[in-house]
Order: C-alpha cells, then sequence, then structure tokens
C-alpha cells in the first residue's frame, strides 16, 4: 500500500510567506564615472547608483584629515530604495578650501535595515608627477590618491601602469622602417586609457636626418594610442616624407620624396641610430595626468645592405641579389 504523508497547511502556509520574503542583500554601490585631479577650488558632485533587495537606507559620508585622522564633515543621505532596482544618487565631496597636502581619506557606509557596508579612500591634490617606466618592469606603476571610484561598494583611489611585457628594443620593418607594432603596455583594468599627447623622441647626434625639424639635436613626432581591453599600443600619427632611393626623411615634400607614415632609416646610417637615444613620452596619462618615458634601444640585428651573411641584401659581381 502506498503511503501518503500529508503537510499541515500551517507548515506550508509558513514556507510559503518564507519562500516570497526578500531576502536583505545590502547595498551594492557603483560609482556612475571617475573623479579626478583634486583641488581645493571647489566641492565635487559624484552619482552613485545603489541596487539593493529595497527599503529604508542611508549613505553616510565622512571626511577626515588623511594625517590626523581628525574628522572634518559629516553628511548623510536617507533615502528609500526600489526593490530590485537601481535607484541613482548624488553625494558631494567637500574639497574646497578642505583639501591640503595632507590629504583627506573619504568613508562611506551604506545602510540598509541592519545590514552596514564601510569602505574609505585617501586622496590627495594634484601635482604633475614624471616616472621612467624602466623602474617598473618588475612591479606595476601604482600612483594612490588620484582618482575617486567606487566599485561594487569599495572605494577605489589608485591607478596602474604595467610595464612588464614593454619591449626594450626599437627594430626595423622589412622596408627598414622602425617597427613599434610590439609597442604596447598595459593599463588599469576596466579603466577607459586617456592622454593628452604621445611623442617619440629621437636625439640625433650624428644628424642623420638633416630634414627633419629639431631643438638641440632633438627629433619629436606626434603618435597615437589605441585601447584594446587593457593593452595600449601606439603607432606614428605625423605625415612625413621619404627619399625612395635613400631613404632619408622630410617635413616637407622635396624631389624624389612621397608621403608617408613610417619613419625610415636611411641607407647605411643604421649603425648611427643605434648610437642614438630615443624614448616615447605619455603626457597627461590616465586619470593621474603623470608623465611617462619609455626608453628604447635600437636593435640593429642586420644591415640592409652589406656582406651576404649580414644584410637582406648584397651585391655579387655587380648584381643586387
Amino acid at each position: 500500500m502506498k503511503t501518503i504523508t500529508k503537510i499541515p497547511l500551517l507548515a506550508t502556509s509558513v514556507l510559503t510567506v518564507l519562500g516570497a520574503a526578500p531576502i536583505n542583500r545590502g547595498i551594492i554601490a557603483n560609482g556612475v564615472g571617475i573623479l579626478s585631479g583634486f583641488t581645493s577650488e571647489a566641492n565635487l558632485d559624484y552619482d552613485l547608483s545603489l541596487f539593493s533587495s529595497g527599503g529604508d537606507a542611508n549613505v553616510e559620508l565622512k571626511v577626515y584629515n588623511a594625517r590626523t585622522n581628525a574628522l572634518v564633515v559629516v553628511q548623510n543621505y536617507p533615502l528609500t530604495l526600489p526593490s530590485n532596482e537601481s535607484e541613482n544618487i548624488t553625494i558631494t565631496l567637500p574639497l574646497k578650501n578642505r583639501l591640503k597636502d595632507d590629504g583627506l581619506k573619504i568613508e562611506l557606509e551604506f545602510r540598509l535595515i541592519k545590514d552596514r557596508k564601510r569602505t574609505s579612500g585617501i586622496i590627495y591634490p594634484y601635482f604633475e608627477r614624471n616616472y621612467n617606466a624602466n623602474d617598473y618592469k618588475r612591479n606595476p606603476l601604482t600612483i594612490s590618491g588620484v582618482i575617486f571610484n567606487v566599485k561594487k561598494s569599495e572605494i577605489v583611489t589608485e591607478e596602474s601602469f604595467y610595464f612588464s611585457d614593454t619591449v626594450d628594443y626599437l627594430s626595423r620593418g622589412d622596408r627598414n622602417n622602425i617597427d613599434f607594432s610590439e609597442v604596447y603596455f598595459n593599463y588599469e583594468e576596466g579603466f577607459d586609457f586617456n592622454c593628452d599627447a604621445v611623442e617619440y623622441h629621437i636625439k640625433d647626434y650624428a644628424n642623420i636626418y638633416p630634414h627633419l625639424k629639431k631643438t638641440n639635436d632633438e627629433i619629436v613626432l606626434m603618435m597615437k594610442y589605441e585601447q584594446n581591453g587593457s593593452t595600449i599600443g601606439v603607432s606614428l600619427n605625423e605625415k612625413l616624407y621619404v627619399n625612395q632611393e635613400s631613404l632619408d626623411m622630410a617635413y616637407v615634400k622635396l624631389p624624389g620624396y612621397v608621403a608617408t607614415r613610417d619613419l625610415y632609416l636611411p641607407v647605411g646610417k643604421e649603425s648611427d641610430f643605434a648610437n642614438d637615444d630615443s624614448y616615447i613620452l605619455l603626457k597627461g596619462a590616465g586619470h593621474s595626468k603623470c608623465n611617462i618615458s619609455i626608453p628604447f634601444t635600437f636593435y640593429l640585428y642586420k644591415k640592409l645592405l652589406g656582406q651576404c651573411y649580414e644584410a637582406d641584401y648584397c651585391i655579387t659581381g655587380g648584381i643586387l641579389e
């Protein structure tokens, strides 16, 4: 005989009620945008997107002197959050006449019923920073106190650049042009990269580029960057002219020269270029607006013209092979 066990109606009702009750997951907060370039000249508004199971909530903002930990300002933003929907609020960072060299510690507390989440971060006034990428081959260049961002209810105040995979050597391409295709670095994951300018600098000691503009023997060529995920690549962004026979370069069109977006090594001047100093300069990079130089050595692994064992092209019996 089959036995059927009946669950009392009261228990069933309790289970139904418990199953339907909303779970208090607290508040998940994310910033809408990133603040940077902090000064004491003005307060800054910041938008937060709040997601929760709903109910009466409060966002509390506290500001401390980062060195002494003295409380400076307390602000509260009470609100009622909808269930399982995002709600945007605007908070104000009170920086005016308060942000000094000591820095400010910003603390946020997200409260929903009995759930509390607290996070903090320190920001500092903007000042120009200069870095050499070679100093950050083993560890990332991490700059703290330069941004204000909220991700998954945590305050983020730093950004990082990664140069461990950035090449130290430039080489030439198949047409004796400088190859920038393997030059790249990595930037903070999930951040959009911005840069005021990217420049390629050459210290032309031997004057192998007599027709390019110089200041104190230094050539500056404009470049552009391209972001693919967290990877930032660069390429030349100058309209130049090249002599098709000698591969000499010029800023203006000369007889026998054609337009190009590449930088060529003049024939026979490869060794001279190898003795030049060159580097890429990132000006106003990232949210910190720092300046980063990426030095290079030119790798002359093969000559364009010469003996057959060391060159792409060689002359035997008067015939170019």
